[in-house]
């Protein structure tokens, strides 16, 4: 094959969380001789309306790609995925479905179970847990499913009876699984809250915190994931990270196996590792509170993230306006304060629109 590019369709790809994953795609692409092409579906999708997702493919050059790999889990319109999915079947393109089984296609996901049974025995065998709270994300997912199985193993061995109120499902921002953890606490403090996500797990922690709860003094919480969140709280969380890196390699390892005509398993996982940190007593640290500027910060950071993203998508749609008053639909659709927009009146003469261009005079006092 005379060409080296990777194909790697993931959302939100100014996020965090996102760049991190294609950091080690595009390490372990390079480690093999491959350029890799990366673009937001959903980007695409919004700028061009009624554009179709079957086409999509088109948009990456398919005949110079060696491969494609899709961020599945992360875009959330799945018949996206399913239409790239069977495009590139039409193509003859080695398709990998990326930290989600997809029917049908390679997937390339991480194994949860040994790692989060590893943190289980931690807590029990090192720091004398007795009672445990489970905190999960939504309940019929794979990957919880997996969690919830191996929790409920790992308390029968323990001899422990975990009663089914005390074991919570729900998304990290979902109030109405916050109110079920606060009607727990009401009723019993545990040793231990596990949680299937970091993000659950620091909302946990501030709802501790606001009962005078200190963790992990009073109560043990940990995560799973390791999202970048979780190293900047305080304390810092233990918990299960995903083994990036050996997704990323086992990836293009199965497309370049397809690529030489072999069949590789449909489903692969890869394990984790468990990472010891402050929130289950393991790392001293000096009493230091500064969860919530950190918080607030995170919070910032986040939003500022989501505004670049967001002004990116007006830029292209800007780019596309054929006169000035596209332009004006553009602001209207993308802004939302009022705002007045200045530009060279050699644009204006020959596309003036009486109501919708006003002189400058009024406003002079206002321009910076």
């Amino acid at each position: 094959m005379d060409h080296k590019i990777l194909g790697l369709c993931a959302a939100k790809i100014h996020e965090d969380e996102c760049y991190r994953r294609i950091d080690e795609i595009e390490k372990a692409a390079k480690k093999r001789g491959y350029k890799l092409l990366v673009f937001d579906p959903e980007v695409i999708l919004e700028m061009e309306k009624g554009f179709e997702a079957r086409n999509l493919l088109f948009m990456m050059n398919p005949d110079k790609l060696a491969g494609l790999i899709i961020d599945a889990e992360h875009i959330a319109d799945k018949r996206v995925v399913l239409a790239l999915r069977d495009k590139a079947k039409e193509k003859n393109i080695p398709f990998v479905s990326f930290n989600m089984p997809l029917e049908g296609s390679v997937s390339v996901i991480s194994n949860p179970e040994n790692t989060f049974r590893e943190l289980l025995n931690h807590l029990f065998s090192v720091h004398g847990c007795k009672t445990f709270d489970y905190v999960g994300s939504v309940k019929d997912s794979m990957r919880c499913s997996i969690l919830l199985k191996v929790f409920h193993e790992e308390m029968e061995k323990m001899g422990n009876v975990v009663a089914e109120e005390r074991i919570v499902h729900g998304e990290f921002d979902d109030e109405d699984m916050l109110e079920k953890v606060r009607c727990n606490l009401d009723k019993a403090i545990p040793d231990a809250i596990v949680c299937t996500c970091d993000r659950i797990a620091i909302k946990v922690c501030y709802e501790l915190k606001k009962r005078g709860l200190r963790v992990p003094e009073d109560v043990i919480v940990t995560g799973m994931r390791g999202c970048a969140r979780g190293k900047l709280h305080t304390p810092l969380l233990t918990t299960g990270q995903k083994d990036m890196q050996g997704m990323a390699e086992r990836a293009i390892e199965s497309i370049e196996a397809m690529n030489r005509g072999e069949t590789p398993d449909m489903l692969q996982m890869v394990d984790g590792s468990l990472r010891l940190a402050q929130s289950c007593g393991c790392t001293y640290e000096e009493h230091r509170d500064t969860t919530e500027l950190v918080r607030d910060l995170y919070d910032v950071i986040d939003l500022r993230e989501k505004l670049d993203n967001h002004l990116y998508r007006m830029e292209a749609a800007l780019l596309k306006s054929k006169d000035f008053r596209d332009s004006g639909t553009v602001l209207r659709e993308f802004l939302i304060d009022d705002v007045v927009v200045c530009c060279r009146k050699a644009y204006m003469d020959d596309i003036f629109y009486e109501g919708d261009v006003q002189g400058t005079e009024e406003y002079k006092e206002r321009m910076v």
